[in-house]
């Protein structure tokens, strides 16, 4: 999980860059080799990052051993760590 709270992070310090509005942030999967990036508004991702344990990820990218998904976007999918 170090991984997806490093991406977590650089995308954080992302939002506070863009303010408002919508743009391109990295994966929050657990892969440390992944340089993918995905549309979302900076609102749609402060307020998932604000849930323990809710990563924003690119489908198929998901560890169903260690992640549930649950509802996602077309253009990302959501998943919460267990």
């Amino acid at each position: 999980m170090q991984t997806e709270k490093l991406f977590k992070r650089l995308n954080d310090s992302l939002t506070s860059l863009l303010s408002d509005g919508s743009g391109s942030f990295f994966c929050d999967c657990g892969n440390p080799l992944c340089s993918e990036t995905i549309e979302l508004t900076t609102e749609d991702l402060q307020l998932l990052h604000s849930l323990a344990g809710y990563f924003a990820i690119l489908p198929g990218y998901e560890i169903p051993d260690t992640e549930q998904i649950v509802p996602a976007r077309p253009q990302f999918s959501i998943v919460k760590k267990h």
